[in-house]
């Protein structure tokens, strides 16, 4: 391979924080419509369209309630798609990368890049893997992950014989979140949730940690999460992206490759 190669390696982190932003915005569109009161029409186009009656336009109280609710789950669903497919294609961006710096050195990559992204997410961390080491609590968080796309795909979001760990009985659903803690001079603490409005006349301690927070789900059971549940999910996978892209950029750095390597990306206020 001849001539200068140039590897963007902010413009790779682009298409995670573009996948994030519109998971986040998007479920939040979708889960406040949900349970918006009065109830947001739920009508395409009116049925004097062409004279074509697909659904009734008139709903009663009880249907638009159960309308909302099933529309709640269709936006989880969704959006949790939309998380995981555009983390796929960013963990194509990266391997495209490698698979780059190997021909370059006269290495055979396996697999290429072509076959890499034919490869379901699992098998993508798998193969990712053995070049760059990826943790094991983020590896066993994104197959949950999958495994909850799986459920919503094929199983209308009921947990199933094939989402049950054998040895547990359960369907463990596991993301990586940020605690916060504030810790009074005293030595009491309270946790973050609870910081609204509090004041700290004698100063105090205001610590954030990484941490695995999680849901166990019944085998038949709706697979339902909070909208807080769904922004942690959000941070999670920002958090394990952010630390792949760290990952890579070290890479390139031991390659010789990066004379001045960009920051690893922060956490902000927004995704």
């Amino acid at each position: 391979m001849n001539g200068p190669i140039r590897i963007d390696l902010d413009g790779i982190l682009r298409i995670l924080h573009t996948g994030i932003t519109r998971a986040d915005m998007f479920m939040g569109i979708g889960m406040n419509a949900a349970e918006h009161d009065p109830p947001i029409s739920h009508v395409l186009v009116p049925d004097t369209f062409h004279h074509i009656t697909l659904v009734k336009e008139d709903l009663a109280p009880d249907e638009a309630k159960h309308v909302a609710e099933e529309y709640a789950k269709w936006t989880q669903a969704s959006g949790l798609r939309e998380l995981l497919e555009t983390f796929s294609v960013y963990l194509l961006e990266v391997y495209w990368v490698l698979d780059l710096i190997a021909q370059t050195e006269g290495m055979t990559q396996r697999p290429p890049s072509a076959r890499f992204e034919k490869l379901g997410i699992s098998d993508q961390i798998k193969a990712l893997n053995e070049i760059l080491p990826i943790p094991e609590d983020h590896r066993r968080v994104l197959r949950q992950l999958n495994q909850a796309r799986n459920c919503y795909a094929h199983r209308r979001g009921v947990v199933g014989g094939n989402d049950i760990d054998s040895e547990t009985g359960v369907f463990r659903l596991e993301w990586v979140a940020l605690d916060v803690v504030a810790v009074f001079p005293d030595g009491t603490s309270i946790d973050g949730k609870d910081l609204k409005g509090v004041f700290f006349p004698k100063g105090g301690k205001i610590t954030v940690r990484l941490a695995v927070h999680g849901r166990k789900f019944a085998f038949g059971e709706e697979l339902v999460l909070s909208k807080q549940e769904l922004k942690e999910i959000c941070l999670s996978i920002y958090l394990i992206g952010g630390a792949v892209w760290e990952s890579l950029r070290n890479y390139c750095v031991d390659k010789g490759l990066l004379k001045y390597p960009p920051e690893p990306p922060g956490i902000t206020g927004t995704l």
